[in-house]
């Protein structure tokens, strides 16, 4: 499977203004900046594992732009990776990115992020959207969450 990414280059340009209709168009250019993943050797295993995982990262992405019924929120991925509830209006200081880690036998461990580096980590080799979707709800809501008590 390829990534969609393949398929069109983004050319949507920071909003300008703050507006509350935003939302489907702060998926789109959070989804177009997310452009930085950080994989492994071309025709590597573990690369074949990690294109996996961004088209169904990128399918979750889709859903949210399309309005489907998601339990997920953008804001709440937005919070769970940056920090920031809304995309500022300058844009963000560097590009949020994408890093994988390796899924152990036997054990679940759900993605993490790190706010200061900006950086959204994905196991390797999830090949099910849904899978994907319930992992990151569930990491976006066990998470205390940015500054809040």
């Amino acid at each position: 499977m390829k990534p969609l990414r393949d398929a069109h280059e983004c050319t949507m340009k920071p909003p300008t203004r703050f507006t509350k209709r935003r939302k489907r168009h702060d998926v789109t250019l959070i989804w177009c900046h997310y452009r930085s993943y950080n994989y492994s050797t071309r025709g590597s295993n573990h690369r074949e594992a990690e294109e996996d995982t961004i088209f169904s990262w990128e399918m979750v992405l889709l859903n949210m732009i399309e309005d489907k019924v998601t339990e997920l929120r953008f804001e709440d991925l937005l919070i769970f990776v940056t920090g920031a509830d809304e995309v500022p209006a300058l844009g963000f200081p560097r590009k949020p990115r994408i890093d994988f880690y390796e899924q152990e036998a036997g054990r679940r461990r759900l993605p993490y992020a790190s706010t200061c580096a900006m950086c959204l980590y994905l196991p390797r080799g999830i090949t099910e959207e849904d899978k994907l979707h319930e992992m990151l709800f569930q990491a976006t809501r066990d998470s205390l969450g940015f500054g809040k008590v």
